[in-house]
């Protein structure tokens, strides 16, 4: 007798869990959880409805006490199954913690734990054909919830997640500005900000020079970034391959970015649905990439429309960061060459704007975003700058941590000229600024810097020596002057029509084919990789040497303003040390050396047309590397 009833036991202890998982429901803080706890109640319903009618018929006629315990066993094997199942410590868990602070965390975690315990063994293969059948029935109603989560999320972009318990989290959304001053334009700017924060600062670092910032870069700075991924809440179906919980995120994003900017949503179709309705995570997988496909075509076509005009933004980037317009670069340095060669601390940067924007609106006024270029002192030097891009790519590649930017400190900066500090801005309209976002407009700045440098250095060597009858009687002045003008026109001849436009129109032509807002990046980040390579910016050895024969050239312009009151011999020997000091720098940036060598093929090729570094062995091209710039 007492062995017979053991066996009932089983189904006991199974319903006793199970009410206490069923009681559970109404005080849970996870939707998961709750939607579990229908199952039970339902399955509980069920059995202590069988076990009614087992006692109203054993009640009309005597039952062998064998028969009660198989009837049992029978009608309660579900019970077993789903005891064993199910996990009965994680859905327990809300109602042991103590604190507010423990309740918060296991709630927030509950919902991804079940999940991932489900998941993994709905994967196992236990023979039988009813076990598999109620893991998928369990596996299927505990992610009713979670997939509408889902489904709200990368078709509408809205987190309904009262609970905390999707892997995406909105930040505090901050109150609206108090000046309705261009109310529409700045509450559509408000909205894509707080989703593209990172894309705030459309210019390369603020200086206290310089107060004046956009409405809407003074926004982006108050906020924080309105969603995240918090990798610890990825369910384990959705953690491999990672481009699936980034599509996820990037596609409510983009509905969100549609929704708050035009109020217009992507059509998914009539298989949008599909999503709440779980059948394998590959069929998953599928509906989310078709999902992300359709909402980040729907962001490409909103960047390509008149409303935004990518491609015009483009073609006005280039005229200014590029200076694919020289016409106004010879206006702006013939206006404001005496305030560029002036230190930063005694030159207001509205009077460099002013001037600035003057040259651009006489020769560019055909352009309809000329208005919005503007320019700043940066807080480091170039070199600084592209020793941080070199560094950068460097703990990469490693796994190292970012180090320090090295800005510039005070005295620094004072000793530096405006022309080694000035950078371009760019006042763009959102949502311009997911693909011109603020790396994009850095890298950009790097170009024009370095561009700006050497035409400031060929137009006072010219300017200075051509015009000195003093430094006319020495021969040296004529060989040093002669090979850095030569060399700065050049590498600028060069960088024209080897590097930037080639790479431009190939980079216009995978802008064009686009389909995605990673293949516009992608585009992006090899146009910046090629042309870097090109410039020497992707060398810092190599750049080191450009900028020596910078500061050579220089120090030149010194001498010859100096010049009256130097003796001769003096600056006779400081003309053949300078000219000693150039042929060694252009030796060592002539270096066969490293993997950018091959891009820089032509470029040493066109500074010694006429073979006088070859024949004085100063160096030697290996055109074997390539004929010309790789593509």
């Amino acid at each position: 007798m007492k062995n017979l009833c053991e066996t009932v036991l089983p189904v006991a202890d199974a319903f006793l869990a199970l009410q206490r998982v069923e009681k559970t429901e109404c005080c849970s803080k996870s939707l998961v959880a709750m939607s579990l706890g229908e199952v039970v109640a339902e399955v509980s319903t069920s059995y202590a409805h069988e076990m009614t009618k087992l006692q109203r018929w054993s009640e009309d006629k005597t039952m062998p006490l064998m028969g009660v315990v198989s009837e049992v066993l029978r009608v309660g094997q579900h019970m077993v199954r789903l005891r064993q199942i199910l996990p009965i410590d994680l859905l327990l868990s809300d109602t042991n913690a103590t604190t507010t602070h423990n309740i918060a965390i296991q709630s927030s975690l509950l919902g991804t734990r079940i999940l991932n315990n489900l998941s993994e063994q709905s994967t196992k293969y236990s023979g039988s054909k009813q076990d598999e059948e109620l893991r998928s029935l369990i596996l299927r109603r505990a992610l009713v919830p979670y997939l509408r989560m889902l489904h709200r999320w990368m078709h509408e972009g809205i987190l309904e997640d009262p609970f905390g318990e999707f892997f995406i989290m909105e930040a505090y959304e901050p109150s609206a500005r108090s000046s309705q001053q261009h109310a529409i334009s700045n509450t559509q700017r408000r909205h894509v900000l707080r989703l593209f924060p990172e894309a705030a600062t459309t210019s390369l670092g603020t200086n206290d020079n310089d107060t004046t910032t956009s409405a809407g870069q003074q926004e982006v700075l108050a906020f924080e970034r309105r969603f995240s991924i918090n990798k610890r809440m990825i369910p384990s179906f959705l953690e491999k391959p990672s481009r699936v919980s980034k599509m996820i995120f990037f596609a409510g994003k983009y509905c969100c970015l549609l929704r708050e900017y035009n109020n217009t949503l992507p059509d998914f179709g009539e298989s949008s649905e599909g999503i709440l309705v779980w059948a394998d995570i590959d069929d998953l997988r599928q509906k989310i990439q078709d999902t992300f496909e359709i909402a980040s075509n729907a962001v490409i076509q909103l960047l390509f429309s008149p409303s935004v005009d990518l491609m015009g933004h483009l073609h006005s980037l280039k005229s200014y960061f590029l200076q694919g317009r020289g016409d106004w670069v010879v206006d702006f340095l013939d206006s404001a060459d005496a305030l560029l060669s002036k230190a930063t601390t005694t030159v207001k940067v509205h009077s460099i704007r002013v001037l600035l924007q003057g040259a651009i609106a006489r020769a560019c006024n055909t352009d309809p975003y000329h208005a919005l270029i503007g320019c700043s002192f940066s807080n480091a030097s170039l070199m600084s700058i592209v020793q941080k891009m070199l560094q950068e790519k460097t703990d990469a590649a490693d796994g190292d941590g970012v180090r320090p930017s090295g800005r510039l400190s005070t005295g620094e900066i004072s000793a530096r000229s405006c022309v080694d500090l000035l950078q371009l801005e760019v006042d763009l309209e959102w949502p311009l600024t997911l693909v011109l976002d603020h790396n994009t407009i850095q890298k950009l700045n790097n170009i024009f810097r370095l561009l700006m440098s050497i035409k400031m250095c060929e137009r006072r060597l010219s300017d200075i020596w051509n015009n000195n009858e003093v430094l006319s009687t020495f021969s040296s002045a004529y060989g040093i002057k002669h090979q850095l003008v030569q060399f700065f026109r050049q590498f600028l001849f060069y960088s024209a029509h080897f590097v930037l436009e080639p790479l431009w129109g190939k980079l216009l032509l995978q802008v064009g084919q686009a389909d995605s807002i990673f293949s516009l990046s992608q585009a992006l980040q090899e146009f910046f990789e090629k042309v870097e390579k090109g410039l020497t910016l992707s060398s810092i050895t190599r750049f080191k040497s450009l900028s020596k024969i910078i500061d050579i050239s220089n120090q030149l312009c010194e001498i010859g303003l100096h010049s009256s009151t130097g003796t001769t011999s003096l600056i006779e020997a400081a003309l053949n040390s300078l000219e000693d000091s150039f042929l060694k720098t252009l030796t060592e940036l002539a270096s066969p050396t490293g993997a950018d060598y091959a891009q820089l093929v032509t470029l040493f090729t066109w500074v010694d047309f006429s073979g006088f570094y070859g024949r004085n062995r100063v160096y030697t091209v290996h055109h074997g590397a390539t004929s010309g710039l790789a593509m």
